[in-house]
């Protein structure tokens, strides 16, 4: 900020005067006196920097104020006004000659600099300007009132208020910005009311308002409160909101909220006693009542602030609204009951408790539903899913089967995973052998290894591995030889993959392996294999070739090669599909799929 001082654009310097001062950075102060001093800038920017350096270093600054007071520039003559509001002890005799300048501005900037330093020789000034007030005046002479602080102004303020427009309005809140006294607290809640929510400049004023300590909002926020009355409410509810902590306004707030009936100044109170800095807890009896509400915008926020409240049983509650009329209600619902837990569930009924949501023509509504049974629900669950979701496993629509099968599968029991993979069409019954030695070119891929040649399942084979987890041999490794054999596996994932890393020894980098899958089809419709893996496959089928895919190599990265509904010439009975898979490193698995040409899940027995 010291060297943008120096910048060319008066922008960038009018920032950094700003910053310096609000930082007291004594090391501006020689900058700050060329920039006054400075007869080629304009004389708003020197007045700008007369009032940082003063700002800074107010005793030495007082000699320098001297030399503007009289200043023939207007803009030099108001900085200097202003300025003075900042030199303690003051100097009255500065401001009196102020006082006595041709110009109104400045005379009333000056008024305003002595109301800050004494209100009682403001007073008989307050009150003769205020007969020929001018309305480019207003902001600055209602600076001066709150500065003087007396009862009567306030109504005082209140007129002078009503002349102006909102452009007028942000002028006056712009004035009272760096006025710390706290009688400008109702001036600028006032002011809020000339302006929505979502106006800017309604920030504005409450990035004014956030300068106050949260102990000098209070009282003027429970007056807003007492008697309750909407824009009231509102804006106390949007202060509490963004501003301050005051848990201590929370009973009063919720209090005067009982008595509202406008549907926003209700969503704004809820919005305010649901973040956790006011102790929702405190209000959850209130949440409640909303919970049937005739306005479903209300119904889901009061839900929201239920899901803050730590003493509540969220399933308890919200069992009713998993039946609610409104969409959005439901769906806020499940995503409270997200984050609830679990060991509030209704352990065994989870089923019943989630049916309608389950069964929702809405995706966003089903997946929720989907996503909370395979949270919250057990094993108990498992039985009644299957019998209610259990067609969900067929369908055609890839994500819709996807999403029950992963719930499903979160509450299955461990023997019951093969069933939910084999429901989708997926093969689960495999003879697997490995590994076999590959190498970062992927050589192994191309290699013939027994399983190629013979399908003997009581026959062993040597085999050779480099001991590696990242898919590189290091420091020239030496093989290492081992006898592997067959050996029966059954795919434990929901979602289909075989994973061989885990089913055949380690280490999984540089490694090939064979599974074999014998099946029969019940039915004679034609039958189509999709099958995927990482990193490459082969795929025979009753000992004749069918598919090679090789993946681009992603070193530690997910490389799928897949295929999709390959066309299967199948024999009347029996038949073998024998896969063989690479892996260089990474993650190492394949999935095998049969569909009917619509790409429903074929049913296969398995041996």
């Amino acid at each position: 900020m010291l060297a943008q001082l120096t910048e060319d654009d008066w922008i960038l310097r009018a920032e950094a005067m700003y910053y310096l001062a609000q930082h007291q950075a004594i090391e501006a102060i020689p900058e700050l006196t060329r920039l006054v001093q400075n007869e080629s800038l304009s004389s708003w920017e020197r007045g700008r920097a007369l009032i940082a350096r003063v700002k800074i270093d107010s005793k030495e600054s007082a000699k320098l104020l001297l030399s503007y007071v009289q200043h023939q520039d207007l803009e030099l003559r108001l900085a200097s006004a202003e300025g003075l509001e900042f030199i303690t002890p003051p100097n009255f005799d500065l401001i009196e000659k102020l006082l006595q300048d041709e110009n109104l501005k400045v005379k009333t900037r000056a008024l305003s600099t002595l109301a800050f330093h004494s209100p009682q020789k403001a007073l008989p000034h307050l009150q003769s300007f205020s007969k020929d007030l001018k309305k480019d005046q207003i902001p600055i002479f209602i600076r001066a009132l709150v500065s003087a602080a007396q009862a009567d102004h306030q109504q005082q303020i209140e007129k002078l208020l009503a002349r102006c427009s909102p452009e007028e309005s942000i002028l006056v809140a712009e004035a009272l910005d760096d006025l710390s006294r706290p009688q400008a607290i109702p001036v600028l809640l006032q002011l809020l009311d000339e302006f929505q929510v979502k106006d800017l400049r309604y920030a504005q004023i409450l990035g004014i308002l956030g300068r106050f300590d949260s102990q000098q909002l209070k009282g003027e926020l429970q007056k807003l409160l007492e008697p309750p009355q909407d824009e009231g409410i509102r804006k106390a509810s949007t202060i509490l909101t963004q501003l301050v902590h005051l848990p201590e306004l929370g009973k009063d707030l919720a209090k005067a909220l009982k008595q509202a009936k406008n549907v926003e100044t209700i969503r704004l109170g809820l919005i305010a006693l649901g973040r956790h800095s006011m102790e929702p807890d405190q209000h959850k009896e209130l949440f409640k009542n909303y919970l049937t509400h005739e306005q479903a915008v209300i119904r889901a926020l009061a839900i929201r602030c239920l899901a803050h409240c730590e003493s509540v049983n969220l399933f308890d509650q919200l069992k009713e609204r998993m039946a609610d009329s409104s969409v959005p209600v439901v769906q806020a619902a499940l995503q409270a009951l997200l984050s609830a837990p679990v060991s509030d569930a209704p352990r065994g009924e989870m089923v019943v408790y989630l049916e309608e949501a389950l069964l929702s023509e809405h995706e966003t509504t089903r997946n929720l539903a989907f996503k909370l049974l395979g949270a919250a629900g057990s094993k108990e669950d498992f039985k009644p899913a299957i019998k209610l979701l259990g067609d969900r496993l067929q369908s055609t629509d890839e994500d819709r089967r996807l999403t029950a099968a992963k719930a499903l599968g979160s509450i299955a029991p461990d023997e019951e995973i093969e069933f939910v993979a084999k429901a989708q069409g997926y093969l689960a019954n495999f003879r697997v052998i490995g590994t076999f030695l590959n190498d970062r070119e992927n050589n192994g891929f191309q290699t013939v290894y027994p399983p190629e040649k013979e399908i003997d399942f009581e026959k062993k084979y040597p085999s050779k591995y480099v001991w590696s987890l990242d898919g590189r041999r290091h420091n020239n490794q030496e093989e290492i030889e081992r006898e592997i054999g067959w050996s029966e596996v059954k795919v434990d994932q929901t979602n289909g993959k075989l994973l061989l890393a885990l089913v055949v020894p380690p280490p999984g980098s540089l490694s090939v392996a064979y599974a074999v899958s014998d099946f029969n089809v019940v039915g004679d419709e034609e039958v189509f294999l999709s099958i995927d893996g990482d990193d490459a496959f082969k795929v025979w089928l009753n000992g004749e070739k069918i598919l090679e895919k090789e993946s681009t190599f992603k070193d530690r990265q997910d490389s799928i090669a897949e295929e999709k509904k390959l066309k299967l010439q199948l024999k009347p009975e029996w038949n073998r599909i024998l896969v063989k898979s690479s892996n260089i490193n990474h993650r190492w698995w394949v999935r095998l799929r049969l569909t009917n040409a619509e790409g429903k899940p074929i049913r296969v027995r398995s041996r």
